[in-house]
């Protein structure tokens, strides 16, 4: 029985995801003149949709740059381009399916072992770190855009959450939280002392079936203690780079939002921009069980760039500007992953086949 807790609980958590999602995307849409949404983006001209893509594309490559510095040197060259067939099939099945954040990690393993010939242990440091580094960044970001927007965020508060005053407090608190625990997290997963001391731990237990389990997994807990300690040591520098260039990633987006919101007629300054996007973003992050964020996050958007003076139709315009980018990346994302090296739907079943049988062997190491 208590073998099926947990899954219960992704199930439970999944369904309140969707239902918290759809009880937004509801409430949006039955509050907006659709029309006169659809109509302000038909007004656009083909260029500036196209130039209104960049942002993402440049994003989308400097994430793939900060992932492939995550990855062993020696070994089969490790080519971009590679790794962008990777990254877009993987952020796929994370924008998708309820938790998907959390779902898609083994997935991701699987997809570097078979792109790169690496092992399981590798495939899973890289994964590893750099779910902590984008969480681990982002939060940052936050925490600096809520401490020097404080005053701000009161004023907008209520717009976004119904009468309250306290948005500022709240994501203070939580952008505060995040960071030491992923800070914590990536000092403890790439200092050799640390992870010693978690090994020895792990041996030391004597639960019957789980002391089974760690002693099966010995060699992948030392392969990939092996992979992490190189970035407490002589990898430290590809370490730090990866994360700068994720930073670098989140902010991008900001300038997609101010490209975006004035096209639109939002009249929206760059640093408005990125005061808005790093915040929706990191809320949709919190709402990890719901898939892309949908209806929460766009409820946010729509709160502040209302509470800046734009109209309902302009700021629903604007999410599906935003969600039509991402639908195009998810749609990419799945041709490549069911076409590249032939990968299978059965990775995304819970069918107990050799790949899925792989798949759980790294969401162990993870």
């Amino acid at each position: 029985m208590a073998k099926k807790s947990p899954r219960k609980l992704s199930v439970l958590l999944a369904v309140l995801g969707l239902v918290i999602g759809g009880y937004f995307v509801v409430k949006i849409w039955r509050e907006t003149d659709v029309a006169s949404a659809i109509a302000l983006i038909t007004l656009l001209p083909l260029t500036t949709v196209l130039l209104l893509s960049l942002p993402s594309i440049l994003g989308a490559a400097l994430d793939c740059k900060a992932w492939q510095l995550l990855l062993p040197r020696s070994g089969k060259p490790k080519s971009f381009w590679a790794m962008s067939r990777v990254r877009i099939a993987s952020e796929a099945v994370v924008c998708t399916i309820p938790m998907g954040s959390i779902i898609a990690d083994p997935l991701k393993a699987w997809l570097i072992k078979r792109e790169f010939g690496l092992s399981l242990a590798c495939a899973s440091a890289s994964v590893g770190l750099r779910t902590f580094l984008l969480a681990d960044s982002q939060s940052i970001l936050t925490l600096i855009v809520t401490i020097f927007s404080f005053g701000w965020l009161a004023e907008v508060s209520p717009a976004v959450l119904s009468g309250n005053h306290y948005l500022g407090w709240l994501l203070l608190g939580a952008s505060a939280v995040a960071c030491l625990f992923y800070t914590t997290l990536i000092y403890l997963a790439s200092h050799k002392a640390s992870l010693e001391r978690l090994h020895n731990g792990l041996r030391k237990i004597r639960i019957g079936f789980l002391s089974r389990w760690i002693t099966a997994q010995e060699d992948n807990f030392l392969d990939l203690r092996k992979e992490l300690e190189e970035f407490g040591g002589s990898s430290a520098y590809r370490l730090w780079i990866s994360g700068v260039l994720v930073a670098l990633m989140w902010s991008v987006d900001g300038l997609e939002t101010y490209l975006m919101a004035n096209a639109l007629g939002l009249k929206l300054t760059l640093i408005q921009s990125y005061q808005i996007e790093i915040i929706c973003s990191f809320l949709r992050s919190i709402a990890f069980f719901i898939p892309s964020g949908i209806g929460l996050q766009d409820a946010a958007y729509i709160g502040f760039l209302e509470s800046m003076g734009a109209n309902r139709a302009g700021a629903a315009a604007f999410i599906v500007l935003k969600r039509a980018r991402q639908l195009v990346w998810i749609t990419l994302g799945f041709i490549l992953l069911f076409t590249v090296k032939k990968v299978k739907l059965s990775m995304l079943s819970f069918r107990g086949d050799k790949s899925m049988n792989e798949a759980h062997e790294v969401q162990a190491l993870s």
